[in-house]
């Protein structure tokens, strides 16, 4: 299925072509052979702005919707803007340059440490020590064979990773809020609620303002709020990990916090178009199920805060569009011949995520050929997308994973939260 925009030989990029047309009744099911032999697309650069397909509001926002639209078209143009101004072209290459050394060194440390407790997400995670310089890091990696001189060579090169986030106690934290679970009176539950309560202050941080002023010495972005980070080996913010996180707020009465996090989410889609799946230049090809409106709904119902709905619904629009744009949008037809548009998973890549690609590797290794690869790689990303990483519904024998056909599924739910997108702005 090919959907991304092709660029020709001058570099322009022509219109994708539609995407082709499934079989009726051809959803959760095993795609056909021919379906399977389709050459995955030619992945487009990262930062593609979507297709612009206009969200249709209810008739009471009709008036208000060219506003908000002029709002976000300007506030667009001052971004790019102060983009241009900061060089951001030259700060993108320099964060390219820096993903590529980090999985080099992936690689090399699988090779020099051995696969025992190996955790690939680390090294991709890891910032530039102050005063490294990354060409020496380059260079340095080239001497590297064994245990001692990998551990050294990241010491000396390397930071910490997860360093580059700050910890940043909540200040609307309470140890006991008001209203707290009233309908809870088991005083053993209670207690328990309580500790569980505590973990925000062991989970909130801030980016350290390094990564906003050298991007291209960090795999973090670089966001304006606070956060809560799930923890362990997860670092950064991710999508639909905050819809849960901002509804646990909500319970402990966390409500400047929880708006933290919704308008980090909006940042992203003013930078990038849609919510990325994590706040990691890694995660830029792809997002997750598509929950933004709901976490401004459940903040809204809560607080009454009507100047976060105004400040987050140019990104809501634009987040939907990226949804049903060319991308993800499938074409079908039900049995009375009436066609249907409904949206699918579908990552912007073919090639092993950052994340874990010595993992991805080694499974596409029982795969023969480049293109199968390829393609194989490109469904696990897309798998990724989904969330549901991995779930045996992506694949067409629940016991391999290299038959996954993530983009050839038409997900109920995630049409669903696509519905509810319309629904919320009710």
């Amino acid at each position: 299925v090919s959907a991304f925009h092709q660029p020709t030989a001058g570099g322009e990029r022509k219109s994708p072509p539609r995407p082709r047309r499934l079989a009726r009744r051809r959803t959760e099911a095993e795609p056909s052979q021919q379906d399977t032999d389709v050459t995955p697309p030619q992945i487009p650069q990262q930062n593609r702005k979507p297709s612009h397909h206009r969200m249709a509001p209810p008739p009471r926002h009709l008036l208000l919707l060219p506003v908000l639209l002029l709002v976000s078209l300007l506030r667009a143009a001052q971004m790019e803007t102060v983009h241009a101004a900061a060089g951001e072209g030259d700060r993108d290459e320099g964060a390219r340059a820096l993903l590529a050394l980090l999985q080099r060194v992936q690689s090399e440390a699988l090779r020099a440490l051995g696969p025992r407790d190996f955790d690939p997400k680390l090294y991709v995670d890891l910032p530039l020590a102050p005063g490294a310089d990354r060409a020496a890091a380059e260079a340095a990696l080239a001497t590297v064979t064994t245990r001692g001189e990998m551990e050294a060579f990241l010491a000396r090169y390397f930071a910490r990773a997860g360093s580059d986030l700050v910890e940043a106690d909540p200040p609307d934290f309470e140890a006991e809020p008001r209203g707290f679970l009233p309908r809870v009176a088991s005083g053993e539950a209670r207690a328990w609620a309580l500790q569980v309560h505590a973990l925000w202050k062991d989970l909130a941080r801030r980016v350290a303002p390094s990564v906003a002023a050298r991007p291209d010495r960090h795999t973090l972005l670089p966001l304006p709020g606070r956060v809560v980070v799930p923890g362990s080996r997860f670092r950064e913010v991710y999508y639909w990990d905050s819809y849960w996180v901002v509804r646990g707020l909500l319970v402990s009465k966390m409500y400047d916090t929880a708006k933290d996090i919704v308008l980090n989410l909006v940042y992203l889609v003013e930078e990038y178009g849609f919510v990325l799946n994590g706040a990691r230049s890694y995660y830029t090809n792809r997002s997750q199920p598509p929950l933004l409106s709901s976490m401004v709904l459940e903040l809204y119902t809560a607080t009454g805060d009507l100047g976060l709905v105004r400040r987050a619904f140019p990104s809501l629009l634009k987040e939907h569009s990226f949804w049903v744009s060319e991308l993800h949008n499938v074409e079908i037809m039900d049995n009375h011949g009436r066609l249907h548009n409904l949206s699918r998973y579908q990552a912007m890549w073919n090639k092993p995520r950052p994340e874990s690609a010595t993992i991805d590797e080694e499974l596409a290794s029982k795969l023969n050929s480049t293109a199968a690869k390829e393609k194989l790689y490109h469904q696990i990303a897309s798998a990724a997308e989904s969330g549901w990483d991995f779930s045996s519904r992506w694949m067409s024998n629940s016991t391999d994973m290299t038959t996954l056909v993530t983009t050839f599924v038409i997900p109920v739910d995630l049409n669903t939260f696509i519905c509810k997108v319309r629904w919320n702005g009710t």
